[in-house]
This record gives C-alpha cells, sequence and structure tokens, in this order.
C-alpha cells in the first residue's frame, strides 16, 4: 500500500484534516453495475490529486484502491476506500 502525499506533513496548528466515510459496494468492483462508478475512479482521483489542500489518499502502486482490502474486516471487499484527505475544510469545500 502507498500513499500519494503532497505539502507539507502538518499544517499550521500541527493538526491535519482527514474525513472518513465508508461505503459497501451493492456488487462486486468488475459488475456490470458498477461500470459508470469504475469509469469514473480515475478522474475522479486526479482531481482530487490536483486540488488545494490535498494531502493523501489510499492506493496502490498504479494509483488506485479498488484491489485493496482497506479493512481487515471486509472479507468480501465490498468496502469502498476512504476518500482523500484534505488540508482544512475550506480546501473540501472549494473542490467540489
Amino acid at each position: 500500500m502507498t500513499a500519494a502525499h503532497h505539502g507539507s506533513s502538518l499544517v499550521p496548528g500541527g493538526v491535519e484534516l482527514a474525513q472518513v466515510n465508508i461505503a459497501r459496494l451493492r456488487a462486486p468492483i468488475n459488475d456490470t453495475l458498477l461500470v459508470d462508478f469504475v469509469a469514473l475512479l480515475q478522474p475522479v482521483n486526479a482531481a482530487a490529486d490536483a486540488a488545494p489542500g490535498f494531502r493523501w489518499r489510499l492506493q496502490d502502486e498504479s494509483g488506485d484502491a479498488t484491489a485493496l482490502l482497506a479493512f481487515e474486516w471486509d472479507a468480501d471487499g465490498s468496502a469502498v476506500p476512504p476518500p482523500p484527505t484534505s488540508e482544512d475544510v475550506r480546501s473540501i469545500v472549494q473542490s467540489d
């Protein structure tokens, strides 16, 4: 597992802001039900990487996270990995 990381390790004040949402997929990642979702992963990840305030996102060597088992309790691999972390709330809002 690797991480994309930009900027300093700490923002002024000595803290980082992380937003963690966990969702379960309705079907396996390679199911036709998720074709549109999968097609948007690369563009969404690229936008996150380029966003002001971007700090980190879970990914493997290819820059993707769909093959990673993010949580030990997620035996079927249906949990969606956490989204990118940002410098502050303003960065999250501005990246919408």
